[in-house]
């Protein structure tokens, strides 16, 4: 059984129900194909909470690697049409308005526009202007986003009205 990881109302923004996270990989949870202590830990902790799904064109070619060991699900995006429409079919399968995304680059920006609460991660690999425009909260790490993930309440200072 899935466990919300938060049932929150947020002033101007609205009610948050969420059951997904959904997250590219390169960018994103992973900066230059590998992913830190901290984030790894902080997935393992918020995976009790959320069913989570990661997304990538596997540019390391080790995406299935990092997700087995992080112990959530792996799609790697299958190159026969738009990255970005793929990532957005595949979180309009899953209900955008009980996901959470978390992305980095253009191929992101479409799933980013949709979801219920989309973080754009502006780390080390920088950030498409595209996704930047369209995320709800940018940040500059996967570790911020997931922190407060696991501590919803810190969402209202950037996200009220």
């Amino acid at each position: 059984m899935i466990i919300m990881v938060m049932n929150i109302e947020i002033d101007g923004f609205g009610k948050i129900e969420a059951e997904y996270l959904v997250s590219d990989l390169n960018g994103t949870l992973a900066m230059f194909g590998k992913v830190s202590p901290k984030t790894k830990n902080l997935i393992k902790q918020l995976k009790s909470k959320l069913k989570i799904f990661i997304l990538s064109a596997d540019t390391f070619n080790n995406g299935k690697e990092i997700a087995d060991d992080l112990g959530v699900e792996f799609h790697k995006l299958s190159g026969t049409k738009s990255q970005a429409l793929e990532k957005y079919e595949f979180l309009l399968n899953l209900g955008p308005e009980k996901s959470i995304v978390m992305g980095n680059g253009r191929n992101d920006y479409m799933m980013i526009q949709k979801a219920k609460l989309a973080f754009g991660i502006m780390g080390e690999e920088g950030i498409n202007p595209k996704t930047l425009k369209e995320a709800d909260l940018i940040v500059n790490s996967p570790e911020n986003a997931l922190k407060m993930l696991l501590n919803p309440i810190a969402l209202k200072a950037g996200l009220r009205e």
